[in-house]
This record gives structure tokens, sequence and C-alpha cells, in this order.
């Protein structure tokens, strides 16, 4: 092993350790130890934070500590999902599930760790790519959860944004027959805009297309009337 690969590694065996460890996260009712010259690398954000707190000790609101969890192990070995803190594993990369990659995102996202986003943008595509069948009947909620938090702002959003739709797209004929798929079509007008534009400039209507919007059943028709209400 060379002698940076020696040295760098010595940063994952600091990963929650109490060892010359002058910060405290709390999230979720956990407690994180870390290093304000190794955070402080990846985001300003806890420096402007410690300057406010007492005891160097940082709360993280509106997020699980398994995102914290994700977030360290980036931060300390430029990487995340192989391992966790306090005995949460994961055996594979892979077993991250596309939800557990998009709340890393809007961590990622306070933060303002655009290194990391970009990062989190990958896994998602890939993931999606790789494990749709697993993904297929939570991807109403990925669609919920980036058009309600994020906005076209910066590079990272839109390739998000961009990378969902695509995906939608790609997929329209049989998300159409989930039902809390519809519903969040309904809730999320510029989705649904953008989604159509697309279809009808890619693909011409014909009579094969009409097939792959089922006619609604009682359980959809009950759903419509509660988005209403």
């Amino acid at each position: 092993m060379s002698e940076q690969r020696w040295f760098f590694g010595k940063f994952k065996d600091l990963l929650n350790s109490q060892e010359y460890s002058d910060l405290t996260i709390i999230c979720d009712g956990q407690r994180f130890a870390a290093h304000q010259c190794i955070i402080g690398l990846r985001t300003p954000f806890f420096r402007a934070a410690v300057k406010e707190s007492e005891f160097n000790t940082v709360m993280i609101h509106e997020h699980g500590a398994w995102d914290v969890i994700l977030f360290l192990e980036w931060c300390y070995t430029g990487d995340y999902g192989y391992s966790g803190i306090d005995g949460n594993y994961i055996d594979e990369k892979e077993d991250t599930r596309a939800a557990e990659h998009l709340n890393l995102y809007m961590l990622a996202d306070m933060l303002n760790v655009d290194d990391l986003k970009s990062k989190v943008v990958k896994c998602v595509k890939k993931r999606l790519a790789e494990k749709w069948t697993e993904e297929v009947s939570d991807f109403a909620d990925l669609v919920a959860s980036v058009y309600e938090n994020t906005l076209e702002t910066n590079i990272h959003n839109i390739q998000l944004r961009t990378l969902i739709m695509n995906t939608a797209y790609m997929h329209g004929a049989e998300l159409v027959t989930i039902s809390r798929y519809k519903i969040v079509l309904a809730k999320y007008g510029e989705f649904s805009a953008e989604l159509v534009t697309r279809f009808l400039s890619h693909q011409a209507p014909s009579a094969d297309l009409c097939r792959d919007f089922p006619e609604p059943g009682p359980a959809d028709l009950e759903d419509d009337r509660s988005i209403v209400d």
C-alpha cells in the first residue's frame, strides 16, 4: 500500500470516532462524532453552524439519521453506501434504494454540497436502470419528492429532474397502470405537462398509444375524488 493510500485510509478510521473529535452532529435522536478539519473541507455549512452553537454541537432537522450516516461516510471516504455507522451495514452499494439516495440528495442540497449531489444523481440513474423492477412501485413517490423539493435553479436539480422525466417517459405504459402514479400526475402539473409534451414531440398519436391508458375503474375514480376533495 502506498503512503498516500495509507494516509487517506486513516480518514475512514476516524468515521464517527471520538478520537480528535471536535464536532458533534445530532439528528433524529442520534449523536455522531465528527472532525471540523474533514467536514469543513466538504461544506461550509458546519463552519457557520459551529459559530452559532454551544459546545460545537450542530442539530440537523427534517432529515433522518441514516441520511447523516451516508453523508458522513462520503465525507470521510469519498463514497457512500458500502457500510454505515453504529452497526448498520450494507453489503453492496446496489442495495441502497433510490429513495435513500434521494433523501441523501436533499440533505446535500441543504448543506450545499454540490459534489455529493452530482454523485447521488449518478447513483439514482444507475439504480433505476439496473433495478427498475424493484423501484417501479415507489417511482411515484420519487416524482413527488423531486418536484416538491427541487427547482430548476442549478445544474444538479436540472439533471435530477431530467432523469426522473426520462424514466417516466421510458416506462410510461407501465407506470400509468399504477393508481398512486396517476394521483401524482394529477397533483404535479409541471411534471405532467412536461411529460405530455415529451410524448407529443417524440411519438405520434395512434390507436396503439391509446391501449397504454386503460379505462378507469371504480378504485381509480375514488382516488380521483380524494384528490379533488
